[in-house]
């Protein structure tokens, strides 16, 4: 029996939608058509509301929450019964994990990109308002608003 794992949620609050696909057909060989074919339909691509069903092929049938649970865009993903959404196996959690960490680092990029064109207090709110607290920044955030 394979080793189960806690999901994480990941909370890409300034990625477009289109760069999440992208990274996630990549990684995965799942093309956004089998993506948006699966058979619990719609599939919801939102910047808001973003579920991305990855390795289509590869896990057990999938359960997810419906998409308003989440306010935040957020990718996630589950495998098995309700009950067992929590869970995947190591083969899905390492491409998860692959995922998270190409997408994390463009969303870095982004941020820190913004946070030097920023002209005023206002477009830093645009940028830091999605984020609940500072410790979800990613670093380079934080060294520039020390320097503030």
């Amino acid at each position: 029996m394979k080793q189960k794992r806690e999901l994480p949620e990941m909370h890409l609050r300034h990625l477009e939608v289109e760069e999440i696909l992208q990274v996630v057909e990549q990684v995965t060989s799942v093309s956004r058509e089998q993506i948006y074919n699966h058979r619990r339909k719609p599939f919801a691509v939102d910047a808001k509301h973003i579920f991305i069903y990855l390795l289509l092929k590869m896990i057990r049938p999938i359960a997810v929450h419906h998409v308003t649970k989440f306010p935040q865009p957020t990718i996630f993903v589950a495998t098995g019964s309700v009950a067992d959404k929590y869970c995947y196996d190591d083969v899905f959690a390492e491409k998860l994990n692959q995922c998270y960490s190409i997408l994390k680092e463009k969303e870095t990029e982004l941020i820190s990109k913004m946070f030097r064109e920023s002209k005023t207090f206002g477009d830093l709110q645009t940028i830091i308002a999605p984020y609940t607290n500072c410790e979800n920044l990613p670093l380079p955030v934080i060294n520039s608003i020390e320097l503030i």
